[in-house]
């Protein structure tokens, strides 16, 4: 995915981004007409990276390794035939999730299955 400039226009104000490749951008750095008022008069803006933190360093609940970091986090957990699950679907699973008495082991089982096959369907 090419990077995210972002422009400001000296008539209006409106604040628009375009995607454009390191090579497009070097060819051209000035945006395309503001897209409210139509004028070419615009300013790149300077805005911060968003960084993504990652995660912290844990010991394994499969060997008790150090893992360090997000992607190793996920090479271990291939390594030793888990996978991870995103909780993009987590309301999704979490409504079709109803827990059983606690008595019943079998209708836990289940739950537990059917919450899993809602996460990753």
């Amino acid at each position: 995915m090419p990077p995210i400039y972002e422009y400001s226009c000296s008539q209006c104000g409106e604040h628009f981004d375009e995607f454009k490749t390191v090579s497009e951008y070097t060819e051209n750095p000035k945006s395309e007409p503001c897209e409210a008022c139509g004028s070419s008069d615009t300013q790149r803006v300077i805005s911060p990276s968003a960084v993504i933190e990652d995660i912290q360093p844990y010991r394994s609940t499969i060997t008790g390794e150090r893992i360090r970091g997000r992607s190793h986090h996920r090479q271990h957990l291939a390594e030793h035939g888990y996978e991870e699950i995103g909780t993009d679907n987590i309301d999704e699973a979490k409504k079709e999730f109803h827990r059983p008495p606690k008595d019943d082991k079998k209708e836990r089982i289940e739950a537990v299955k059917h919450a899993y096959e809602a996460l990753s369907g």
